[in-house]
């Protein structure tokens, strides 16, 4: 039942359906409406019915995290490199390990990664020293996970025309895609792959139920098919139960609403940011440092005076205060100056008490005076 007291049915063919192994790449009515709501949002141009040059498909994933991970079975290889924003998400670590796969940070800025800054790595790489020279880009272009920064159109652009140059396939994380604060959202690199480099992940667990356990993934036939075989026989693909109670959900939402919650859910996490940033101010001002994210759940902070986020995260729990450590979000994961903060379902006066925690901790650390960090440091190095 919904919200607005409808009840959805599920015919009894479509239950008898729904509870066989069905198809690797999805429930097919599923994937067409979410094909459609692709054409919507980014208008992908190989993606276009009816279009000779229809290179893209999309099939269902049990999330953005099973669509990286498969992905890169299917196109890396034992000492790959892959490329990453400096911080990023940390499971992607864990992904890339055991596969003898590793990461190459590139810098950023508040408009996403810097151009410069990957060719710069691309156009120097060395080989004979540094082994082969990466193949995939891996981003979260939508208020990251955790710096909250979205990636402006002309970013997206200038990184493209570098990945075109240099022949990369771009690995588009995006579950916070609706979420952005801004109207229109910026698009996505999908809207701009004319060459067919762009694998685009989404998901229904930022705006729908994360416990549906559901997602989606875009991209050219050839990796995704390799992924479905892949699937077959190595990983229980996206739940029937679960296809099947979502298509009855955008169906019953159709386009427009889908759109629309998007929007209340985009409206309801700025309004719980605009509190987490009062708070900040008002207790963490001389303490640490932080820019107002475009959009998603955290908020990105940086220390002023103190280089060991781990002693600080252990110190603030032991006080009753959970925050994550920056480490996690970097390659060497060693301690380091960054933190970042959650804003999204905590009650608000027990936002404001851990916030006091933190400030009481980074006092403790030393950083009474406010003091800035004679480095300066950008929040993305």
């Amino acid at each position: 039942m919904m919200n607005d007291g409808t009840t959805l049915d599920i015919s009894e063919p479509e239950m008898k359906a729904t509870l066989q192994y069905g198809s690797v790449a999805g429930n097919q009515e599923l994937r067409h409406w979410l094909i459609d709501l692709q054409h919507r949002l980014h208008s992908p141009p190989l993606l276009e019915s009816g279009n000779e040059l229809n290179t893209t498909d999309l099939i269902m994933t049990t999330g953005c995290t099973e669509g990286i991970e498969k992905v890169l079975e299917a196109v890396m290889e034992e000492g790959d490199m892959i490329l990453t924003e400096t911080f990023t998400y940390p499971c992607l670590f864990n992904l890339i390990t055991p596969l003898g796969v590793k990461a190459v940070p590139v810098r950023s800025d508040d408009e996403g990664m810097l151009p410069s800054a990957l060719d710069n790595v691309l156009s120097t790489w060395r080989e004979q020293t540094s082994g082969r020279r990466p193949k995939v880009l891996y981003c979260i272009p939508s208020a990251a996970n955790p710096t909250g920064v979205t990636w402006s159109m002309a970013r997206k652009k200038d990184i493209y025309n570098v990945a075109r140059h240099y022949g990369l396939l771009i690995l588009e994380d995006d579950p916070y895609y609706m979420m952005q604060f801004s109207r229109p959202r910026v698009p996505s690199f999908l809207s701009l792959d004319t060459d067919g480099r762009v694998i685009r992940l989404d998901t229904f667990s930022k705006i729908l139920s994360a416990g549906i356990r559901l997602g989606f993934m875009t991209g050219p036939k050839q990796i995704l098919e390799r992924v479905q075989l892949h699937m077959e026989v190595s990983s229980v693909h996206g739940g029937n139960l679960a296809q099947i109670m979502i298509l009855k959900v955008l169906q019953q939402m159709h386009y427009e609403g889908f759109m629309a919650h998007g929007d209340t859910v985009s409206d309801f996490y700025q309004e719980r940011c605009e509190k987490a940033l009062k708070l900040t101010k008002k207790h963490l001002t001389g303490l640490a440092e932080w820019r107002v994210p475009h959009g998603g759940i955290f908020l990105w902070l940086r220390m002023l005076g103190s280089s060991n986020s781990t002693e600080v995260i252990r110190k603030a729990h032991e006080k009753g205060a959970t925050f994550t450590d920056g480490a996690f979000f970097m390659k060497e994961g060693k301690p380091c100056e960054y933190i970042r903060m959650s804003y999204s379902l905590i009650d608000d006066q027990d936002m404001e008490t851990a916030v006091k925690i933190l400030a009481s901790v980074l006092r403790e650390e030393g950083n009474q005076d406010g003091q800035e960090n004679p480095e300066n440091k950008d929040l993305h190095d």
